[in-house]
């Protein structure tokens, strides 16, 4: 098991984003969609925080659901290997 210690900030835009500092790419790509803007939002009200959210997340190795998923590499990788999970 692992535990991920995820922060989320609210952007001067109002949006809010993951904190993931040396993120290689452009920031928007962090932002939260489709609903996690509004996790992040109760989050920061229950917590007395209105610009940012912790939230921590716990994974069974890499199983969700009784699913074993296959494992994808952090990083930036060329275009062929997308989606091309770890042997």
């Amino acid at each position: 098991m692992k535990v991920f210690h995820l922060k989320f900030n609210k952007g001067s835009d109002g949006c809010w984003y993951i904190d993931f500092p040396g993120y290689p790419f452009d920031h928007h790509n962090l932002m939260m969609v489709a609903g996690a803007n509004l996790l992040c939002q109760y989050v920061a009200g229950k917590e007395g925080h209105p610009d940012y959210a912790v939230v921590d997340v716990t994974t069974g190795d890499h199983l969700i659901g009784g699913l074993d998923l296959p494992r994808y590499p952090s990083g930036p990788r060329k275009v062929s290997e997308a989606n091309q999970p770890l042997s």
